[in-house]
């Protein structure tokens, strides 16, 4: 399926950057890494989706884990 670069993500998801990164941080969003580009399968969005996975949806983002 087709994998859309993160700006096309973002456009499709309706978020930011930052709140991109933070998803895939969290392992909300699946992202696949072809050479020096980071993908967004259309799998992966459309996962994201189902789930209702929006933090402005009462899904909590966890915080940074503390390294020692």
């Amino acid at each position: 399926m087709y994998s859309p670069k993160l700006p096309e993500a973002m456009e499709q998801l309706s978020m930011s950057r930052s709140v991109i990164y933070e998803q895939i941080r969290a392992g909300r969003l699946r992202t696949v890494t072809q050479g020096r580009t980071r993908l967004v399968p259309g799998t992966a969005i459309a996962d994201y989706v189902a789930l209702g996975a929006r933090p402005w949806r009462g899904l909590p983002i966890s915080p940074a884990p503390v390294r020692a």
